[in-house]
């Protein structure tokens, strides 16, 4: 009898434990998957504030250089100028302003310059002039002395024959970045900052106070990781913990090393794991019921010993209590006695292994039930190697804390949990995890798949390319030919008309060949000595020869250009004509203006620089949705909305320059809005010869 209510016993403390141990490790593996999910979303928002931050800050910078380009002194023609450019600037610039050389102010379009002012002492004014070089420079947040308000200072040198003349200088309050933050955070509680990566803040949603100090821009000064770091990742998260009576933070940060900047964005940890939480109190609650049920069992058994009966009922009543909990688990269980001999398992565990399933009785040892099953061939990982698979399996077992996958000879597969208790007991947990690998296998089949698939494409594009050239070769060969014979003037336009389709489909054929070249690597560059200012003559001969109705077609090159550079003209040719064929295409009035200009390395010595290629048009424009996919080949944008790929082509053009561009190490950007035309500009680095060639303007007939 004694022997009987003790066993009971045994078999709830084991019940019971079994319960805390999946509770422990459901609780753990629920924690990781919420933690690791908060800290994705808090990266991704960080990094998706960079972007938004960086794009900003490349539209202010571009502002500066096309205004800079205008300055010439007169602050009057640069005030209609600004004033011209109002409804383009006016949601980011919230004051234009020129320092002259001497550190004065030249002009400001929110004050008259009759009235002397004196900004040398500005950083922003002292780092251009002793020698920053030509770059962006972002100050901190600072009191205007014109505008009375708290506003961040982008700023670039002027220079005149290569001499310092002063620095253009626009503000921008802080409430630009502040604004889109606040809209992009993940939800409320959250927090973001943009600062630099020494920790001084340029603007930010609101933070709560506590972790650091405020100061007089009404921005505050972070202190945590990652600004203590000395070379933080470009992207990551970090966890800060309480401090000063503030709450521990989870914070995503993104770098922007061009620019010097970190963006941040925090979020209470208690507000990230608010779901773990929940789902860890759920489970405790259902953990700690059923274990009182479970110990409510034991009492009612030892109360009830004074009657035999009554204790067999309740003995009966605790066992049954206990198959139908671990039953209820819908996992194999099993347990192992200090001796590592059986006692006890569901009927789950036995489903598992088939073949040793009539071995499994309690009293056995474990390890005899391995060589059982291997004798069987129920462990299919074995098989071959049986002495040496069973040394390592009973290594793990007795370490007491193994944690694996195993197959079954029924081509299932199970994740081995296994603990030891305090006692010494094995606790085991088998759990069918057959569809997860099975959705595993699926997905890498289906990768390996797609990745064939755009192979074929990119292959039989490049073979149908080719078999199309022949042919096409020929019809353009014999319509020169026809045309040199006499023809009247009707069949000569039709003759013209069959010419253009050739030559249309023609660039549509090379095209298709260079994307296949560059999507499978083979596209090569050609460096060698060229003129810039012949090539832009010949593009623009070139593209007159095709060009008809009333638009103007003219060049600007301001300044110089080297007389030699070095590079793949062909390349540069093919990409410029890309340009020009699309203002072309899209401008039935007003003017399409080629410009020109080399911009050297500020390094002494150095004969590298940026050639910028520019081409301006005054036609439709692009729709801001089109914009952002005209750069992709076969995107839907333009090769995909129904009337532009029949007017103007599958819209590889575009695509394909700029990934020419790209090859080349240079950028290649769209400025446009609809009905206020485009301009597209092309920017490459290079190497210059010694001799410089003055720069030419005019229209050509």
């Amino acid at each position: 009898m004694r022997i009987a209510r003790w066993q009971l016993l045994v078999l709830i403390l084991l019940g019971t434990g079994a319960i805390w141990t999946v509770f422990a490790l459901e609780i753990a593996r629920m924690q990781e998957d919420e933690s690791r999910i908060a800290e994705w979303n808090i990266r991704f928002q960080a990094q998706a504030l960079a972007e938004n931050s960086s794009n900003s800050i490349e539209r202010i910078n571009e502002l500066l250089l096309s205004l800079r380009d205008e300055w010439d002194g007169n602050s009057e023609r640069f005030k209609y100028l600004v004033e011209s450019r109002q409804a383009y600037m006016a949601d980011i610039a919230f004051q234009v302003a020129v320092i002259d050389a001497r550190g004065f102010l030249a002009y400001s379009n929110l004050q008259s310059t009759n009235r002397p002012t004196y900004l040398g002492d500005r950083m922003h004014f002292r780092v251009h002039r002793e020698g920053g070089g030509d770059q962006l420079y972002i100050s901190d947040p600072v009191l205007g002395k014109v505008s009375q308000r708290w506003t961040i200072q982008f700023t670039r040198p002027i220079y005149r024959h290569r001499q310092f003349a002063g620095v253009l200088v626009i503000s921008v309050p802080p409430q630009l970045f502040n604004e889109a933050h606040r809209s992009l955070l993940p939800r409320a509680g959250a927090q973001a900052l943009i600062a630099r990566t020494d920790g001084t803040p340029l603007a930010g949603a609101p933070l709560p106070a506590g972790d650091r100090h405020a100061d007089a821009t009404g921005t505050e000064r972070l202190h945590m990781a990652p600004f203590d770091m000395p070379n933080p990742p470009m992207a990551g998260f970090v966890h800060d913990p309480a401090r000063n009576g503030q709450p521990a933070m989870l914070r995503g940060y993104a770098r922007l090393p061009q620019y010097d900047l970190l963006v941040v964005v925090s979020e209470p940890m208690a507000a990230a794991m608010a779901n773990y939480v929940r789902q860890r109190n759920a489970a405790a609650g259902g953990a700690l019921l059923f274990s009182l049920l479970l110990l409510t069992s034991a009492a009612l058994v030892i109360r009830s010993r004074e009657a035999e009966h009554q204790a067999r009922e309740a003995v009966m009543l605790s066992e049954a209590i206990l198959a139908s909990a671990v039953d209820a688990l819908g996992q194999g269980f099993v347990v192992y006695g200090k001796d590592d001999r059986l006692i006890y398992c569901n009927e789950r565990y036995r489903q598992f292994y088939p073949k040793s399933c009539e071995a499994i009785q309690p009293g056995v040892r474990f390890d005899d039930l391995l060589r059982y099953g291997l004798a069987r061939a129920e462990y299919p990982e074995a098989i071959g190697r049986e002495d040496e698979w069973l040394q390592e399996r009973m290594r793990r077992h007795l370490q007491g804390q193994h944690d694996g996958v195993q197959q079954t000879s029924d081509q299932r597969w199970l994740r081995v949990l296994e603990r030891q208790t305090a006692e010494g007991y094995n606790v085991g947990l088998r759990l069918d995890i057959t569809e997860l690998i099975e959705a595993h296998h699926a997905a890498e089949v289906a990768l390996t798949r797609a990745r064939e698939a755009s192979q074929s494409k990119s292959t039989f594009l490049s073979n149908i390319s080719h078999e199309l050239r022949t042919p096409l070769s020929g019809v353009l060969g014999f319509a020169a030919l026809l045309g040199r014979s006499k023809l009247d003037a009707h069949q000569r336009e039709q003759l013209g008309m069959l010419q253009d389709s050739a030559e249309r489909l023609h660039v549509l054929v090379s095209n298709l060949l260079d994307v296949t070249a560059l999507e499978g690597g083979a596209l090569t560059l050609h460096e060698s000595p060229f003129s810039p200012a012949t090539l832009l003559q010949e593009s623009l001969r070139s593209a007159a020869e095709h060009h008809r109705g009333p638009v103007a077609l003219s060049s600007r090159v301001p300044g110089v250009l080297p007389a030699v550079l070095i590079g793949d003209r062909g390349r540069i040719r093919q990409v410029l004509m890309q340009l020009l064929d699309n203002a072309r295409k899209f401008t039935t009035a007003g003017e399409i203006v080629l410009s020109a200009w080399w911009t050297p390395d500020v390094t002494e010595g150095s004969a590298s620089g940026r050639l910028t290629l520019k081409v301006s048009d005054t036609g439709t424009g692009i729709a801001p949705e089109l914009r952002s996919t005209l750069l992709e080949p076969f995107s839907t944008s333009s090769q995909t909305r129904p009337g532009i790929a029949d007017r103007h082509g599958l819209g590889l053009g575009l695509a394909l320059a700029n990934a020419i561009v790209v090859r080349m190490r240079g950028e290649l950007t769209i400025d446009s809005q609809p009905g206020s035309g485009t301009t597209v500009s092309m920017t490459l680095p290079l190497v210059a010869g010694s001799e410089l060639a003055p720069g030419q303007a005019g229209k050509l007939p």
